[in-house]
């Protein structure tokens, strides 16, 4: 009877465990679905030189993969025939597709888009007979564009609006395949996103429309939306900017902005070479070597950058050192410059001097230099004496901007600002962290250490407030520059630049040189207590 009982006891647990743990798997399980993905040779999704998948839709696939488990299996096709097999239910999800509203019949859309894109008719660069300033221009030739894609409807409209009689050619072949159309002639011109990724000799000439564009659901798979909402979601609450900097990352050197207008090709061929005015002994910033006698630091390898980054342009740089911005500024309004760097004002000043700023060329982030025996730190409420140059609008700018609770103590150099904190005459001075390396001797002696402001500095080109096509032409050099190679550029000649004493020499390794002189001590004591024993010469003898 007991045996029974134990028996019975034994079967029930058994099947509650048969029916517990693989419930308890499954719910603490990531269930994979396999989405079959259309993947489209293009600037959205393509193979390197290795074969590796890359690009913007790749690296987003997998970042929504993330949050949602998803295994992908991709479907290869141009857009158009994707499109087509995304409506028939043959792929699950395609990248790049704008809404509209006969869309929503045979797709799904998420609530996010993956970001916002223009579109443009491209032409060869050879071809004389499109003017895009005479728009009529337009008339009888044969622009190609995607079939059944947005921007077919875009380009219909602008024809309309612009009541041009062109004749538009439905595409479904690949990309690279439409633009070797345009090369060879057998269309007049291409409209695609501002993201195509052109040849040298294809350019960007009119615009025609913008739209966000999102990844599209098959219609059947609804539960992939609702995976895909709560993905996007994610992402944005992890980074709001998510989307730009992909897009910035991945498309800048393919975007429209690598090219000029026809308006600033001509005012280049007309001005010719831009004069560049710098500050002298800046460096990282910029300097003139004195032994070559020519610009270096990071603003050369920037310009450098810049010669190569526009497709369609002919543009060449001569600079020009000055002991001060404010100098080189001068120099710009009196006509020996067209052009200074760096340059760090607010608006409201900019327009008091009657100049333009680019967008930030470079960013610097700013050290505080105090009194050692000063426990203070230094915030935007704080209210302390910050020690200036004289006429050093970059750091003022930044003082007003950052610690609008601060006065300003001008002194005639940097060195004499470091003095006057030393001396108790000012609280703080600034300087940039690519420069304290170099300055560390000066602060032991003064009594100083430096701590992070945690706020950069940014530094631009200024130009005169009428020279608006070079302010352009500059900014296009600024957008196709990424960050990073600035902050390597500046990070190189910063540590080129270092001087160390003799002194801080022995401080930093004073452990090698105790090793060393110990090493010579001991040689020289062997040296002396080893005897001396003559060498005895031998003599040959006869036979």
């Amino acid at each position: 009877m007991r045996c029974n009982r134990i028996l019975r006891f034994v079967l029930c647990v058994l099947l509650a465990v048969s029916i517990i743990v693989p419930l308890s798997v499954y719910a603490y399980s990531t269930q994979r679905k396999v989405v079959r993905v259309g993947w489209f040779e293009s600037t959205f999704c393509f193979r390197d030189r290795y074969g590796r998948r890359c690009g913007i839709d790749y690296e987003y696939q997998n970042k929504i993969s993330a949050h949602t488990g998803w295994t992908y299996e991709y479907v290869e096709d141009s857009w158009p025939n994707l499109l087509q097999k995304l409506k028939a239910g043959e792929i699950d999800l395609l990248s790049d597709v704008s809404y509209t509203k006969e869309r929503t019949e045979s797709m799904l859309f998420p609530d996010l888009p993956m970001g916002a894109e223009s579109y443009y008719v491209y032409i060869n660069a050879d071809n004389k007979a499109i003017n895009p300033e005479d728009l009529k221009t337009f008339n009888g030739k044969r622009i190609g564009v995607n079939k059944g894609s947005v921007q077919e409807g875009y380009l219909r409209d602008w024809a309309q609006k612009n009541k041009l009689t062109l004749e538009v050619v439905p595409l479904t072949v690949e990309e690279a395949e439409s633009m070797d159309m345009l090369s060879q002639g057998k269309i007049d011109g291409y409209t695609s996103t501002n993201t195509f990724g052109a040849k040298e000799k294809v350019v960007p000439v009119c615009k025609v429309g913008s739209s966000d564009f999102f990844y599209a659901v098959n219609k059947n798979r609804p539960d992939l939306l609702d995976d895909l909402n709560r993905a996007l979601s994610g992402i944005q609450d992890e980074d709001p900017f998510f989307n730009q900097k992909m897009y910035e990352e991945h498309l800048n050197i393919t975007r429209t902005n690598a090219f000029l207008t026809p308006a600033q090709e001509k005012w280049l061929a007309g001005h010719g070479t831009i004069r560049v005015g710098y500050r002298d002994n800046y460096l990282p910033f910029c300097a003139k070597d004195e032994k070559k006698g020519e610009l270096t630091g990071a603003l050369k390898d920037y310009l450098a950058h810049a010669v190569n980054s526009l497709k369609n342009s002919n543009i060449h740089f001569e600079t020009a050192p000055y002991p001060s911005t404010e100098a080189a500024l001068v120099a710009m309004k009196t006509g020996k410059v067209d052009c200074v760097f760096p340059v760090n004002l607010s608006v409201h000043d900019a327009v008091v001097a009657d100049a333009r700023l680019t967008n930030p060329v470079m960013k610097t982030e700013m050290q505080a230099v105090m009194r050692t025996s000063d426990t203070r730190g230094i915030n935007r409420n704080s209210k302390l004496t910050i020690a200036v140059n004289s006429g050093n609008s970059n750091v003022e700018t930044f003082v007003k901007d950052n610690y609008p609770e601060c006065n300003l103590a001008y002194f005639p150099s940097i060195d004499k600002c470091f003095e006057a904190v030393s001396s108790g005459k000012a609280d703080v001075a600034l300087v940039s962290n690519y420069r304290v390396s170099n300055m560390e001797p000066m602060f032991e002696k003064l009594g100083l250490f430096f701590v992070p402001t945690g706020e950069s500095m940014p530094l631009s080109f200024a130009v005169n407030r009428e020279a608006r096509d070079l302010y352009f032409i500059l900014n296009k050099t600024v957008v196709l520059t990424k960050r990073g190679d600035m902050d390597s550029s500046l990070s190189s000649y910063a540590q080129a630049n270092q001087k160390i004493s003799f002194s801080q020499f022995l401080k930093n390794h004073w452990l090698a040189v105790v090793a060393v002189l110990t090493a010579v001590f001991f040689i020289i004591n062997f040296l002396l207590l080893v005897p001396f024993v003559p060498k005895t010469e031998s003599r040959a003898e006869g036979n």
